[in-house]
Parts: structure tokens; C-alpha cells; sequence
């Protein structure tokens, strides 16, 4: 009974943490709010800081999870993305800068997105299994750097430990990668 009475108090704190404590809020949410699936609650927040580990999805081949992103310019660690699954679509948001940033928003990110903070920012919308394969999910990635949206594809590779981020334009016919690890908890160097 204290697991599940715990397991609820996370719930309650990632959905604040998340965006998702207002009915309503985020994209293609009801008027009641945004449902978070079990499975996604995987963090706890206190007083706006990381204070917890991830418990790891059943299924390692869905995208769920804290991920350390990689560069694919310099193939260093970048930010701390968090991905869940909300009504049966995933969205990630930027969790930490992994690098020191003096930017702190974004005046470029296109729509909602625009001038918003960079730290909660979600740069994964829409996601949803593929037909291409079981682990493979389609949805619209952001690259607040640019300011711009592609289509985006996740692949999940070595049995779920990695996952590859792809932004694409022209149907997919000229795409961008970065591979991204599997993290258990937030890294020590994080700027939350």
C-alpha cells in the first residue's frame, strides 16, 4: 500500500513537473487536462530540483525515459531529455542543459514555443509507433537552436540502453542524427 500511495505522489509531481498540473494544458489536451499513462511517471521533483531515480519502462523498446542527449556536431553531452506518453502519444521535454548556456529562452522556436524557457520546453511532440518497425516512432522534433521543427523519427537500439533522434525535411530525404543514452537518474554536472 506505501508503494502505490508513493507511486501517487510521483504521479501527482511529474504531471506539476511537466507542464500538466492546469486542465488543458499542452498540445491535444482535453479541457480536463492531460492524462499521464502510468508508465510515465518516472520522476520526482521537490522545490523545482531533481531529487530521484528513473524507474526504467517494462518495455525498453519504447522511447519513455530520461535520455542524455549527444551532440552530433561535437559527439558530446548536450541537455537531459525526459520523453512520456500522454493519451498514447510521446512527448519529450528538455529536463537540463548539460553545457554551459547563457540562453535561457528560446525567440526563435516557432508557435507556442516561441520566447518560452528553454528548461521545459518540449522538443518531441506527437510521437507514435511506426509502421516501419517495432521500434521505431514518428512524431515532430524541435531543434531550438535553429528555431525550427522536422519530422521526427526514434529509433531504439541496443535492447533500449540507446535511442536515435532523427529531424528530417523533403520526406525524409535529407535527415540529422544524434544518438541518445539511457539515464537512470539525473547526472551530477546538470544545470536544471
Amino acid at each position: 500500500m506505501k508503494r502505490i500511495l508513493a507511486a501517487l505522489a510521483m504521479a501527482l509531481l511529474a504531471g506539476a513537473a511537466f507542464g500538466q498540473a492546469k486542465p488543458g494544458t499542452g498540445p491535444g489536451c482535453p479541457p480536463t487536462g492531460c492524462p499521464m499513462d502510468f508508465n510515465s511517471t518516472i520522476g520526482l521533483w521537490s522545490n523545482g530540483q531533481w531529487g530521484g531515480t528513473v524507474e526504467r519502462p517494462a518495455n525498453l523498446n519504447e522511447p519513455v525515459g530520461l535520455w542524455r542527449t549527444i551532440d552530433d556536431k561535437t559527439n558530446k553531452p548536450k541537455g537531459v531529455v525526459m520523453i512520456v506518453k500522454r493519451n498514447g502519444e510521446y512527448f519529450g521535454s528538455i529536463q537540463a542543459k548539460l553545457v554551459d548556456d547563457p540562453r535561457h529562452i528560446c525567440p526563435i522556436c516557432p508557435g507556442d514555443r516561441k520566447d518560452a524557457e528553454i528548461i521545459g520546453m518540449e522538443v518531441i511532440r506527437h510521437g507514435r509507433a511506426s509502421k516501419k518497425g517495432p521500434t521505431i516512432y514518428d512524431g515532430r522534433v524541435l531543434d531550438p537552436e535553429e528555431g525550427k521543427e522536422y519530422s521526427g523519427y526514434l529509433t531504439m537500439l541496443d535492447g533500449g540502453t540507446k535511442l536515435k533522434m532523427s529531424g528530417c525535411v523533403l520526406f525524409g530525404l535529407i535527415c540529422r542524427s544524434q544518438v541518445w543514452e539511457r539515464l537512470d537518474s539525473m547526472p551530477p554536472e546538470a544545470h536544471l
